[in-house]
C-alpha cells in the first residue's frame, strides 16, 4: 500500500518439541537431569562426523528421524535392558507454552485466544486520513476471504495489550539513537498508535521497603509535573510477581564435588525448560527447538524439585535438596540491576527547548526530596 513504510508482525504460535520429564521415573532408574540432557544433545548433534566414514554410516542407521523417533533414544544401558527416553519422559510436538502476562490474575477463568498483531509504520509524508481509508478497504476485502473461525479487526481488546507492548519493543529496537516510541490509544478507531517522541529522562529510587518507594514515587511524580518543560510524567508500578527462588549451599555443593554447570542445567529444567538443540522433521524440512522441562503440574512443587537427582564427582546420585533450597516467593517487578534491590522508576518527557536547563531543574527537584536513610536516587 502506498504510504506504508513497514509492517511488523507480532504474535502467533511457535512450534516446539518438548521433552516432559517424569521426576519419579527418573529417580526409579537413578537417572539425572544432566545425563538426560547430555544424551539428547549428543543425539541432536550426531551428524558432525565427516561424510564417507564407516562411523558415519553406522550412525545414520540409528539417527533421529524427527520427534516420533526421539523417544527411542537410549539414555542408559544396564545389564538387563536399555533405558530409553520414552521410559522416563514424554515427547510432545506442539505450540510452545505462551509467556504469561504477570499483570493478569492467576485464577483467570478464560485464557486469551491466540492472535497475530500487524503493526503498520506510516511514511511521514503520507496522508494519514487517506491511508486509514485505504486500510479499511483492504481489510474489508481480506475479511471476506478468511475462514469462518478467524476474525480480522482494527479494534483491539484489552487481552491484546501485552502483544501491543511486545510489538512496540520490536519496533523500538530498529529506531536510531535519540528517538523513543510511545504507545497512544486512538479513540476514533480503537487502535493503538506508536509515535516517535524525544528521549525521556528517568530516575530510579532504590531502597529496601516497598511502602517508602511507593510514597516517594507518587510525591516525586507530582513535583516533577510542576517543573516547566516537563510533560508525561510516569511512575512504575511496584506490584509483585510470583517466582521460584533457588538458594545454593555452595560449601555443601563444593564438598560433594558438584559441577556448577550441572546445578544450573537442573535448575533451568525445574524453572520452566532448558533448550538442548533443534530437531528437523522428515519430509517437510521444518525444524523446531527441543526443550527439556518438567510437567506444569509439578513445576511449583518444592518436594519434587528438591528430589531431582544430580551426580557427584565420585559418581553417587544425590538429591538437589541436599544443597539447594527451592521456595515460592513474591518479588517486585522492578529491581535495581546492580544490587538487585527493589526500586521504582520515575520518567518524564522533556519538551523541545533548553533541554539542559530542564534536566538541571529535574535533578534539583529530586535532590531536594527528603529520602529516608538507606534510599538513594540513581539516574538512568
Amino acid at each position: 500500500m502506498p504510504g506504508v513504510a513497514e509492517v511488523v508482525v507480532t504474535g502467533g504460535q511457535v512450534m516446539q518439541c518438548r521433552i516432559i520429564v517424569s521426576p519419579d521415573r527418573m529417580k526409579a532408574y537413578s537417572l539425572t537431569i544432566c545425563e538426560l540432557v547430555s544424551a539428547v544433545e549428543q543425539a541432536l548433534n550426531d551428524d558432525r562426523v565427516e561424510p564417507g566414514t564407516r562411523e558415519r554410516v553406522v550412525r545414520e542407521m540409528g539417527r533421529l528421524r524427527g520427534s516420533s523417533t526421539l523417544g527411542e533414544l537410549v539414555l542408559k544401558s544396564p545389564a538387563d535392558r536399555p533405558i530409553r527416553l520414552k521410559d522416563v519422559a514424554e515427547v510432545r510436538l506442539g505450540a510452545a507454552p505462551p509467556h504469561r502476562d504477570v499483570s493478569r490474575p492467576e485464577d483467570e477463568a478464560e485464557s486469551p485466544r491466540p492472535a497475530v498483531l500487524l503493526g503498520m509504520l506510516r511514511l511521514r509524508e503520507s496522508d494519514a486520513e487517506r491511508l486509514s481509508q485505504e486500510l479499511d478497504r483492504v481489510l474489508d476485502n481480506t475479511r471476506a476471504m478468511l475462514p469462518p473461525d478467524l476474525s480480522l479487526s482494527r479494534r483491539l481488546s484489552l487481552e491484546l495489550t501485552p502483544l501491543v507492548s511486545q510489538m512496540a519493543d520490536e519496533i523500538q529496537q530498529d529506531q536510531p539513537p535519540g528517538l523513543a516510541l510511545q504507545q497512544q490509544t486512538s479513540a476514533g478507531h480503537g487502535t493503538v498508535l506508536v509515535r516517535r517522541s524525544p528521549p525521556r529522562a528517568g530516575v530510579a529510587i532504590v531502597g529496601p521497603e516497598r511502602a517508602h518507594l511507593c510514597k516517594a514515587g507518587r510525591d516525586l511524580a507530582d513535583q516533577l509535573r510542576k517543573v516547566p518543560g516537563v510533560t508525561d510524567v510516569q511512575a512504575d508500578s511496584l506490584e509483585e510477581t510470583p517466582q521460584k527462588r533457588f538458594t545454593i549451599d555452595r560449601e555443601r555443593a563444593a564438598n560433594l564435588g558438584m559441577a556448577t554447570s550441572d546445578i544450573r542445567t537442573t535448575v533451568d529444567v525445574a524453572q520452566g525448560g532448558h533448550r538442548v538443540g533443534r530437531l528437523e522433521e522428515p519430509g517437510d524440512g521444518r525444524a523446531f527447538d527441543v526443550v527439556v522441562s518438567l510437567a506444569p503440574e509439578v513445576q511449583d512443587d518444592a518436594d519434587t524439585l528438591q528430589g531431582l537427582l544430580l551426580r557427584t564427582a565420585s559418581g553417587e546420585a544425590v538429591a538437589l535438596g541436599q544443597f539447594v533450597t527451592a521456595e515460592a516467593v513474591s518479588v517486585p517487578r522492578s529491581l535495581y540491576r546492580q544490587q538487585m534491590l527493589p526500586s521504582i522508576m520515575i520518567s518524564c518527557e522533556v519538551r523541545a527547548g533548553d533541554r539542559a536547563q530542564v534536566i538541571a531543574d529535574i535533578k534539583r527537584t529530586v535532590a531536594a526530596y527528603p529520602l529516608p536513610p538507606g534510599y538513594r536516587a540513581e539516574w538512568e
